[in-house]
């Protein structure tokens, strides 16, 4: 009973923080909720890729390792997990790390056309929402010119 009640607590700040997300809520507060989720749910890898992604989306200090961090988090739960390994190479990218290229080809290599239209429309997605993104556009150009 007490591990229903926990799982239908991080279901709910799941949603809630997706909402707020989709509602372009701030990103410090999205990433709070997400955060409390991911006490309850500890090796949860959807939990693990949305805050990388916000992490990413946010890059303020610290970010960009937080975002590597829980891509790799993700991974270690679902290693098929292709927009956890896309945002690990973009955290990658953004921290200027060596790599890059083959885990871009890795990642390539094993996402699906689902996979592929999912990260671009994240991407996308990101650079609406932060026009500056250069690394996000860049690996949208990557992407698409590979499909």
């Amino acid at each position: 009973m007490a591990e229903e009640i926990k799982e239908n607590q991080e279901k709910d700040l799941f949603t809630q923080g997706t909402e707020l997300y989709q509602q372009k809520a701030p990103l410090k507060d999205v990433i709070d909720i997400f955060l409390k989720a991911a006490e309850i749910r500890i090796k949860d890898p959807s939990l693990h890729t949305c805050l990388s992604w916000l992490y990413l989306l946010r890059a303020e200090s610290g970010d960009i390792d937080n975002a590597i961090d829980s891509a790799k988090m993700a991974l270690r739960s679902d290693p098929g997990n292709a927009q956890a390994h896309f945002n690990l190479l973009l955290g990658l990218l953004m921290a200027g790390r060596k790599g890059i290229r083959e885990q871009f080809e890795k990642v390539m290599g094993k996402s699906s056309k689902q996979d592929l239209e999912l990260a671009i429309a994240n991407l996308k997605d990101a650079l609406e929402r932060k026009p500056e993104f250069m690394e996000a556009a860049k690996l949208l150009n990557w992407i698409e010119s590979r499909i």
